[in-house]
């Protein structure tokens, strides 16, 4: 062992044997200090070796794709192009694997390591620049003994206020979804335009878009008869082959509805083209076809997409903010994180909103069970960003899974257990999880994350950046909990937050500030339309509550008439039967009568 290893080795057993925290942190700070040249040069060794990865997917493009399109010059800081590359090579391995029906690997193909990277921590962009007065979080609680915990505690909440829209810029933002919804109403009035996403939601940030949701409810699907089969057919089917003949179906359906779709979209494209607010229109034939623009006052981005209901995210969103009081404010601080990192669009490999939300809500209740288990969480918001942080730099996405409803970590598996073949024939969200936990043997490393609003869909299918994204976040976790630990980090006058947010306080003026002046004129408008939404609401309301208790009193009334049964057995007026006295309703009765009152709906 050299002499630096065995120095090493005595810091560090010093450092968990010593009571005093002051001599335990210089003893850690003397730790990683030494850690840190091995580290930068085992850093450099990765870059390398993606540099060398990078290079060989490229030459395996050129041999395969057709046509080829070059990509620009390796550059360790574009990540972009680094897993546009990727994707674009997954693409040609995944058409291979689909004619010989395997996921497993081709080697006369595609060599094991084509689609492997090295993952490394991203910094935030080199070209962010602050003011010259504090950070609006930056900002120390009033108490003399408050401590690190409590001052993180305070900056996290301000972070979150600060990052809340003021009342112009929702009034632009709802201005420009007001635009958008008009001008699908104008180009074909058959269309249904609803604002979809962080304007539903309420996790709107000045980064966010404006998404549209466009919808066709006229349309109406031509008869196929590839993948109708008799009712006794049927019956004989096992499980998996009803779900193998309902996923062919639903294909063909989808197919025909795209195409459909996508001719509507690109009227639209060219109705926004035309139009004088909005620039540099663009469509998008991917996955889901979508129609990109910028609104030329604002700055803002704008989406229009033809998807299906977004209803049950949305509700699911609401359900998890209402059980973590502390998501909200924890969400925009990560996906600030990710956004200053270029990790927060999926087209790059990075984590949308609602990904990167569901990953957060995936950490706290895996939190949550740990602490019924034993585990001693205090349940404080800088607690709940350790978890967080914790959770995803440690998650072996490798090897596991991870669903929320249940919160569950699965191993992930090629192929079932005898007892999962069994347990499927019943359970069909068991069928939708062993879908989504089958690794794909060139991409081991990808997240596998069931959504909970619709069981087959895997929220990490397209988030390439997952070992970046587990780097940054572990390296983050290991410089918080320093300076967390750490009394005299009072004595420095930056936020706590630096290495999660830096100075991003500029950064996000120059996008707020055009939005921010712009939407002045229409807060009114948008003050008058609120109220009018909330009084009709509320009418909404008093009307369901009066069908409620007209529906009670009818069940009330059926159930109080009186009636009685003369000598022949037959029900009379006076409610006796014979003479034992009033006629009683079982528990049973009562249950079929009112089962059977038409209870209306409530909205």
């Amino acid at each position: 062992m050299s002499t630096l290893a065995q120095f090493k080795r005595v810091v560090r057993e010093a450092a968990t044997k010593q009571v005093d925290d002051l001599d335990t942190l210089e003893l850690q700070r003397i730790e990683a200090a030494l850690e840190y040249g091995p580290s930068l040069r085992e850093l450099e060794r990765q870059r390398q070796n993606n540099e060398e990865l990078h290079l060989r997917r490229v030459d395996f493009l050129r041999k395969h794709e057709e046509p080829f399109e070059k990509p620009p010059r390796y550059d360790i800081t574009d990540r972009t192009t680094f897993f546009a590359v990727i994707r674009r090579s997954a693409q040609l391995v995944q058409a291979e694997q689909k004619k010989y029906s395997t996921l497993h690997f081709l080697e006369a193909f595609a060599s094991r390591s084509l689609l492997a990277y090295y993952g490394v921590p991203q910094p935030i962009i080199p070209t962010l620049k602050g003011y010259a007065h504090p950070e609006p979080w930056n900002r120390r609680p009033q108490t003399k003994t408050f401590t690190n915990e409590h001052w993180a505690d305070l900056e996290i909440r301000l972070f979150a206020e600060w990052m809340e829209p003021t009342l112009s810029e929702k009034a632009a933002r709802r201005k420009v979804a007001r635009t958008l919804v008009d001008l699908v109403k104008q180009t074909n009035p058959a269309l249904i335009a609803t604002p979809f996403g962080s304007q539903a939601t309420g996790l709107t940030m000045p980064s966010s878009d404006i998404d549209i949701r466009v919808a066709d409810p006229t349309y109406k699907q031509e008869p196929d008869d590839t993948t109708r089969v008799t009712r006794d057919a049927l019956a004989k089917m096992t499980v998996a082959e009803r779900q193998e003949l309902r996923q062919a179906s639903h294909l063909i359906r989808t197919t025909a509805k795209r195409k459909h779709m996508v001719l509507q979209l690109r009227k639209l494209q060219t109705a926004l083209a035309d139009h004088e607010d909005f620039d540099n229109v663009q469509f998008l034939e991917a996955r889901v076809p979508l129609i990109k623009a910028i609104h030329k006052p604002t700055g803002l981005k704008v989406q229009m997409v033809s998807t299906s209901s977004t209803h049950r995210s949305q509700e699911a969103i609401k359900n998890y903010l209402a059980e973590f009081p502390h998501l909200k404010a924890l969400f925009m601080l990560l996906k600030t994180a990710l956004n200053l990192r270029n990790m927060s669009d999926p087209w790059n490999g990075g984590f949308g909103s609602y990904t990167l939300f569901m990953m957060c809500v995936a950490a706290l209740r895996y939190a949550a069970i740990k602490r019924v288990q034993g585990y001693d969480g205090r349940g404080r918001i800088s607690d709940n960003l350790i978890q967080i942080l914790s959770f995803w730099s440690e998650f072996k996405t490798n090897t596991k899974a991870i669903t929320l409803e249940p919160t569950k970590i699965v191993p992930k598996r090629v192929k079932p257990s005898p007892e999962e073949i069994e347990a499927r024939k019943t359970d069909m969200s068991l069928w939708a999880r062993l879908r989504i936990a089958q690794p794909n043997a060139y991409r081991p490393y990808m997240l596998h994350l069931q959504d909970p609003a619709d069981p087959y869909n895997d929220l990490g299918r397209s988030s390439l950046a997952i070992k970046d994204l587990q780097k940054t976040f572990a390296q983050l976790l290991a410089e918080l909990t320093r300076d967390w630990k750490d009394p005299k980090r009072r004595d420095d006058a930056a936020p706590l937050l630096k290495s999660v947010v830096g100075r991003c306080d500029r950064y996000f003026d120059e996008m707020r500030i055009p939005v921010d002046l712009w939407g002045e004129q229409f807060v009114e408008e948008m003050q008058a339309a609120e109220a009018e939404e909330a009084e009709a609401e509320q009418l909404k309301a008093e009307s369901a509550e009066a069908e409620r208790q007209r529906a009670e009193s009818a069940v009330e009334d059926g159930e109080t008439e009186e009636s009685t049964v003369g000598e022949s057995g037959a029900v009379g007026e006076s409610g006796a039967v014979g003479e034992s006295g009033v006629e009683e309703t079982s528990p049973q009765e009562s249950a079929l009568r009112i089962s059977k009152v038409p209870w209306k709906r409530r909205s």
